[in-house]
């Protein structure tokens, strides 16, 4: 696709980081497999989507009683933080051509924002490294604002706070709970593939007006 055609009559962009800027997923999946595996379970097949548009803390909660583990939840996201915060600061990478895309549409004048599940203390570090942190003025994430990310409300909150309609506005994200919060609150929805998500791709293909396999598709 042309970059032209996708930001005709648009002026903001709003990104989801975890599978769609960020190449991250996987770190979770390990860290989830690590953590059954500690109770000799295994991580359940639709685990992923079902906690796909939750915050951290109602991941933990629904854990915990969905899979009946004997830790509290303040106990077990001691134990994913203290094993996700050195793949935040170290390792995880943008998805390929995430990061110049970025770049480009700051440099060309977008409000962009980030609408995250994660948490600041990641996600900040990440933005940083990657060299990507002052593209963005508004960084809104679900935990700070008590929501998720099904409901329309974080988009339309990023929205009054780059000054943008949702009209003129782009929101790329790979989870479909998202995209269709997104899309039914009038924005125009952008699809990104992350191979995690794979098992819900007829919904994210419903809810996305545009899907991308990369963003290196966009010349």
């Amino acid at each position: 696709m042309k970059k032209e055609k996708l930001l005709q009559r648009k002026r903001a962009c709003i990104f989801d980081l975890d599978g769609t800027l960020f190449d991250s997923l996987g770190i979770w999946s390990e860290i989830d497999a690590r953590f059954f595996a500690m109770h000799g379970k295994q991580v359940p097949e639709d685990y992923n989507q079902r906690i796909a548009h939750k915050n951290f803390q109602d991941i933990a909660l629904f854990t915990k009683e969905e899979y009946g583990f004997q830790e509290s939840v303040s106990e077990m996201m001691k134990i994913w933080d203290d094993w996700s915060k050195e793949a935040y600061q170290k390792k995880i990478q943008t998805k390929p051509g995430a990061r110049e895309f970025v770049k480009e549409l700051y440099d060309k004048g977008f409000a962009l924002a980030v609408v995250t599940s994660n948490r600041r203390e990641l996600y900040e570090p990440c933005l940083v490294r990657n060299g990507i942190y002052d593209c963005f003025s508004v960084l809104l994430n679900t935990n700070d604002l008590n929501t998720t990310k099904a409901d329309p409300f974080i988009f339309e909150e990023a929205s009054r706070r780059l000054h943008v309609p949702a009209s003129e506005t782009l929101v790329f994200d790979d989870v479909s709970a998202a995209l269709k919060a997104a899309k039914d609150a009038g924005y125009t929805t952008v699809g990104i593939y992350d191979k995690i998500n794979l098992p819900d791709i007829e919904n994210i293909l419903k809810y996305s007006d545009i899907f991308l396999g990369s963003f290196l598709e966009l010349k």
